[in-house]
């Protein structure tokens, strides 16, 4: 116990043990953001595989070149994080902070990827309705022309025949606007 509680004197041991405490609690914080980071990491790593699993299961050029860029952006990735964590621990950092440093270009590897991807993947989307439309509109295109040509056929069949009646009856052909139907 402090030796005068409520005193001036007792302020410098409450503030010191504070301090250790605020220590403990800044470097906690650190280990679990390093921790967060790691989670989200994954998360996210588990999105690129599986849109680069889709995107090699399609075949052809593109897979090829993805199966290509996989393995070298790997390698790129690791001499990344082995140099900025040998840096951090060469300058005497610890190792939380190389750890730290050594995951940001893995973290900045994975985020491009996820957004070429997303990109990618949002064209194809994109391009794959304009299909669908244009098909579509294609198809009602088709079946308006389709239906004016039959309903013309049938116009001009109907009048032959009505044509044809006339002439064998005698008749003269009916005058809608009533001149000479006297």
């Amino acid at each position: 116990m402090p030796a005068a509680c409520g005193t001036a004197s007792a302020l410098p041991e409450l503030f010191a043990a504070n301090t250790a405490l605020f220590t403990v609690g800044k470097l906690m914080i650190g280990y679990w953001k390093l921790w967060v980071d790691l989670l989200n990491l994954g998360h996210e790593a588990q999105r690129v595989i599986a849109m680069r699993l889709a995107r090699i299961a399609a075949g052809g050029p593109a897979a090829d070149a993805e199966c290509r860029r996989i393995i070298s952006e790997k390698f790129a990735a690791v001499a990344a994080a082995r140099a900025a964590a040998a840096a951090a621990l060469a300058a005497g950092k610890g190792v939380d902070a190389a750890a730290m440093l050594a995951l940001a270009p893995v973290q900045k590897a994975v985020r491009s990827n996820h957004r070429r991807l997303t990109r990618i993947k949002r064209f194809d989307e994109v391009k794959l309705a304009v299909r669908r439309a244009v098909r579509g509109a294609g198809h009602v295109i088709g079946r308006v022309l389709r239906f004016r040509a039959r309903t013309r056929r049938l116009l001009v069949a109907r009048t032959a025949s009505a044509k044809a009646e006339t002439a064998c009856s005698g008749e003269r052909p009916f005058d809608p606007a009533g001149a000479g139907n006297t």
